[in-house]
């Protein structure tokens, strides 16, 4: 029967002129694949008649993976959406799967009228079908005093809702990498800034980011010295990922750990130190996805700081602080996201 259909729009598609999607369907499959046309035909020869954005309305979208093609077909009806998952290596078979399922979604009397006849029991084998049975007898006292019934097997089901095959729940769902500036104020003199560089992880609902930061130093200044105080970190930290396709809110929480470093300045004999930075951290942030790869990035950052480091004058006299970091470092970010690989 699929193949029937199959030549039949290869036909129709030779001599027919080629025209723009219709109003009700946006077709976007890769170039190996037939075009909306094929599809609009198909719903048409499936449903007995042409379909109108009344009917319903239809984004349809074919991608490549490896060695198969991956549908996800979204079909709105009355206020209603269904989305239905479907794989296949041909591409052709997809397209024509996806007229059967918008015209059954549209119409399913018609659609069932629109299909040619199927006898079941003539095409099961011997084994399924079953023995043939001895013609009823209508001598009463012959009769068997229950009907005969032979088991019929079922058929199995597949469910075009669930997740498309070869999915795994609990498997990593996409990998990103993210580059943002911001500004820093706390841990070091003044107002600071500097780049991130972060690679994230993500599930369905979780991602762990890993990252790095980098602050530019600053001059902290007395009367009797001057530093100039930088910071660089490294991070690691899990997000709840809230939201959807388009907007997405993390909020996450971890752990940051690094160095800050001072170079003494006035004195010709004035050395440089370094210390230890640890600090807990949380935050928040909304993730917008301009591209179905690429997203603008705005997130706010608060650190606690557990293990800092303070610099001080000591030649001559009593030791003297030049600096000591704050107990809560405050960032925001702005930057830019991109999925280097994602398993939809």
């Amino acid at each position: 029967m699929i193949g029937i259909l199959g030549w039949s729009l290869a036909i129709l598609g030779a001599v027919a002129p080629v025209e723009a999607n219709p109003e009700w369907l946006q077709w976007d499959a890769v170039a190996s694949c037939p075009d909306a046309e094929f599809a609009k035909r198909a719903t048409e020869l499936r449903l007995g008649r042409e379909a109108t954005a009344s009917d319903a309305t239809v984004v349809a979208t074919i991608e490549r993976h490896d060695d198969e093609h991956r549908l996800e077909l979204q079909i709105t009806r009355d206020a209603t959406l269904d989305v239905h998952h479907l794989t296949s290596q041909d591409c052709r078979t997809l397209a024509e799967a996806t007229g059967l399922l918008i015209a059954v979604s549209v119409d399913p009397v018609a659609t069932a009228r629109a299909l040619p006849p199927v006898s079941l029991a003539a095409e099961l084998p011997v084994s399924l079908a079953g023995p043939e049975l001895p013609e009823p007898s209508l001598d009463a006292e012959t009769a068997p005093a229950e009907p005969i019934r032979s088991p019929v097997p079922r058929a199995p089901v597949q469910d075009t809702d669930s997740e498309p095959v070869g999915f795994e729940p609990g498997r990593v769902q996409d990998v990103r990498l993210g580059v943002s500036g911001g500004a820093e104020l706390g841990a070091l003199p003044g107002l600071s800034g500097g780049p991130r560089l972060q690679l994230g992880l993500g599930w369905e609902r979780w991602r762990l980011e890993l990252g790095g930061s980098l602050y530019v130093p600053r001059t902290a200044r007395t009367e009797n010295g001057a530093a100039r105080v930088g910071l660089a970190t490294a991070d690691v930290q899990a997000c709840w990922r809230l939201g959807g396709s388009d907007i997405e809110v993390p909020v996450c929480g971890g752990i940051e750990a690094g160095a800050s470093f001072a170079q003494g300045l006035r004195d010709p004999g004035a050395r440089s130190a370094s210390g230890l930075w640890v600090a807990p951290r949380v935050s928040g942030g909304v993730h917008g996805w301009v591209l179905s790869n690429l997203a603008l990035v705005a997130r706010a950052e608060v650190a606690v700081s557990a293990v800092r480091t303070a610099y001080e004058v000591r030649d001559p006299g009593d030791p003297i602080t030049v600096f000591a970091p704050g107990p809560v470092s405050g960032r925001l970010w702005l930057g830019l996201e991109v999925k280097i690989w994602s398993r939809s």
